[in-house]
């Protein structure tokens, strides 16, 4: 089933739930941890994600070994449609995290993706935006590890949820506002914020390599770390043709697998810089 997946077979994938009624649908590979309903989302396919989250054995919110559950992959999608089918699903916990407390916000505000921050504080959902991550022996909320990372483009539109949020608090403590004006239904846009970098593809997009990559544009030099092992870059390689970019120990256990960022098929890679 989870093969069935991977390879986008949705036929297959049907016929081993037909064949195979009590089949654990929430096996996960040996390799990333990524369960059936991660891949499906990972593959973006919106009939195998329905049939999956209809199964009330389904785990929801079943995190793979980075730490990235299906509703982050869903939120980094082009379309929507697969993300508010999550977003409608009452057993999912949008802050939910894995060991070291980091939820999908959390890993949002790391990544520095301004579409999926958008599409997530718009969502209704009610996000914790104080929920704090270990990172580098720290304990940072959202907002301070999007500082940490340099993410400025998303730090404006992080800054004036908070800012509605706390605004309803108060209306509702002083018996005032009602379920329309809740701080969850904050109506931001990119265009909140003071940057006009709106259009990032890939909650790795901050270390994606640029058509040039020999010259570094688009990489972060300092205070980067590998987004696989977390790890401070000594060296970076960058995978062809996804461009994300991993450490030279990580690039060697890359060199014959699929992409371990977005399981994208590897050509070769690039040494970006040491």
């Amino acid at each position: 089933m989870w093969q069935a997946a991977w390879d986008g077979d949705l036929e297959a994938f049907k016929k081993v739930l037909s064949d195979h009624p009590r089949v654990n649908v929430n096996w996960t590979d040996k390799t990333f941890g990524s369960s059936v309903l991660n891949t499906a989302c990972m593959e973006d396919n919106l009939e195998m994600v329905e049939i999956l989250l209809r199964r009330p054995e389904v785990d929801v919110n079943a995190m793979d070994t980075s730490g990235f559950a299906p509703v982050w992959l869903a939120l980094y999608k082009d379309g929507d449609v697969i993300w508010k089918t999550f977003a409608a699903h009452p057993r999912l916990d949008i802050n939910s995290c894995d060991a070291n407390g980091r939820t999908t916000l959390w890993w949002i505000c790391y990544s520095g993706h301004l579409l999926a921050l958008t599409r997530l504080l718009n969502s209704g959902l009610p996000v914790d935006v104080e929920c704090r991550g270990e990172w580098n022996g720290a304990l940072l909320t959202p907002l301070e590890i999007a500082h940490n990372q340099g993410h400025t483009a998303i730090i404006p539109l992080l800054e004036a949820f908070s800012r509605i949020k706390l605004a309803a608090q108060g209306d509702l403590l002083r018996g005032s506002g009602s379920a329309e004006d809740s701080p969850m239904k904050a109506n931001l846009s990119p265009e909140d914020n003071a940057s006009t970098e709106v259009n990032q593809p890939h909650p790795s997009q901050f270390l994606r390599a640029s058509p040039q990559p020999s010259d570094g544009a688009g990489i972060q030099k300092e205070g980067s770390d590998c987004p696989v092992c977390l790890s401070p870059f000594q060296a970076i390689w960058a995978a062809n043709p996804c461009g994300h970019a991993v450490c030279g120990s990580c690039y060697a256990s890359m060199k014959l697998k699929p992409c371990c960022i977005c399981r994208g098929t590897i050509v070769s890679f690039l040494h970006v810089f040491a």
